[in-house]
C-alpha cells in the first residue's frame, strides 16, 4: 500500500500502517500464532480490523470473522471449533464475552472508537482479564518478516443446519498468492485507483 486510509475523518498514512500491522504480527507471535493458525475478530469497520487482516499475512494466518450480533455461546463455538489462537475486538464488543461462555483464549480489546461509542452508546472501557492491545503495541517490536502467502478468511456458515460451519481455503504453494490476484482484480474490475 502507498496511500492513505481515511475513515472517521482520521488519516492512516501507508507507513504507519504497515508499522502497526508488523507490531500486531510480533504481539500476535508472542501469543502463539503462526503459520496456519486462526485469529478471530470482533469488530465493526475499523482500520484496526485492516490491520489485523495485514498482521495474519506476515504470519500466514487465517482471520475469522465474528458476527458482533452473535450471542455468547455462539462467539465461544466458533472460536473453538476454529481453534482460534486469540480473538481481537472492540472493547463493548469483548466485555459482553466472559470465561462462564467457554471463552478459552486470550482477549486484545481494541478501545471501541468515539464516533462507535457516541453512535451506538456503548463503554469502550476494557473489561477485567482482557488486555489492551494498544498498550501491547507499544511495547513490540516491528515482525520484520515478508508476508507469507495470503490464507484470508476461515468463513463460516450462517448455521441453517444446527451449528456454523468453517470454510478454510487449502493453500496452493504452486498457484499465484490470492493476495496479488484480489489486488490485481480491485484494479482491473472494479477500477479501483489511489
Amino acid at each position: 500500500m502507498s496511500h492513505s486510509i481515511y475513515f472517521a475523518g482520521r488519516k492512516t498514512g501507508p507507513d504507519a500502517f504497515y508499522d502497526r500491522a508488523k507490531r500486531l504480527a510480533s504481539v500476535l507471535a508472542g501469543f502463539g500464532v503462526g503459520e496456519d493458525d486462526a485469529v478471530a475478530v470482533l469488530m465493526r469497520n475499523d482500520v484496526a480490523y485492516l490491520e489485523v487482516i495485514e498482521a495474519c499475512r506476515h504470519l500466514g494466518a487465517y482471520f475469522v470473522t465474528l458476527n458482533w450480533h452473535g450471542a455468547p455461546a455462539e462467539i465461544a463455538q466458533i472460536l473453538e471449533d476454529a481453534g482460534a489462537k486469540v480473538l481481537i475486538g472492540h472493547s463493548d464488543l469483548t466485555a459482553k464475552l466472559t470465561g462462564e461462555d467457554g471463552l478459552e483464549v486470550p482477549v486484545l480489546a481494541v478501545r471501541t472508537p468515539a464516533e462507535t461509542v457516541r453512535a451506538y452508546g456503548v463503554d469502550e472501557a476494557l473489561a477485567q482479564g482482557q488486555k489492551d492491545l494498544e498498550a501491547l503495541l507499544a511495547e513490540a517490536t516491528p515482525l520484520n518478516v515478508e508476508p507469507l502467502r495470503f490464507r484470508g478468511m476461515l468463513a463460516y456458515t450462517s448455521g441453517s443446519t444446527g451449528r456454523p460451519k468453517g470454510i478454510r481455503r487449502a493453500v496452493d504453494l504452486s498457484a499465484p498468492d490470492p493476495y496479488e490476484t484480489f489486488k490485481g482484480l480491485a484494479s482491473a474490475v472494479l477500477q479501483l485507483k489511489p
